[in-house]
């Protein structure tokens, strides 16, 4: 998996949930590329406060 991706990942899931990417941690994402579809898990916290904890 390239970084950009990932980047990008994180920036369509903050768009969705009307937040901003910082704030957005994903993780075991796996990648079909016959289908294009990425399945995975993401968690959006509130602050960086609360993502620190």
């Amino acid at each position: 998996m390239h970084h950009s991706q990932k980047k990008e990942i994180r920036k369509t899931v903050a768009q969705l949930n009307k937040t901003t990417s910082d704030l957005v941690f994903h993780y075991g994402f796996n990648m079909n590329f016959d289908g294009g579809i990425s399945i995975g898990l993401a968690l959006i916290y509130d602050t960086l406060d609360f993502a620190k904890k």
